[in-house]
């Protein structure tokens, strides 16, 4: 899976055709928990591996194509198995934005 990806075309509409079919199934087990939208199409989320957890980042432009991809795990690939599922679960409209606490009115 060394195979180079051109992440530039990457968007939330084609990803399924441009990740490879192994990454897309070994991106599907690992969690995506903590997924925050803040500002607009720049998304964070804590992605878990076994015991670790990674934290992963994905700008989209207002196009929804993928501008900007980081994670701290150590992976010499460029788009790693953890970028790849965060891709999928907002993909999948799988968002988990923290809601904002409404105050009680006494």
């Amino acid at each position: 899976m060394e195979k180079t990806l051109e992440i530039k075309k990457f968007s939330l509409k084609n990803y399924k055709t441009l990740l490879p079919k192994e990454l897309q199934k070994l991106a599907l087990k690992n969690p995506v928990r903590e997924c925050d939208e803040s500002p607009k199409n720049n998304f964070v989320a804590y992605v878990d591996d076994g015991a670790d957890s990674y934290d992963v980042s994905l700008v989209f432009s207002v196009k929804s194509e993928l501008e900007m991809h980081g994670c701290d795990c150590k992976s010499t690939i460029d788009f790693c198995r953890h970028k790849a599922a965060l891709l999928i679960h907002i993909a999948e409209g799988k968002k988990t934005a923290t809601a904002a606490v409404k105050a009680r009115a006494k």
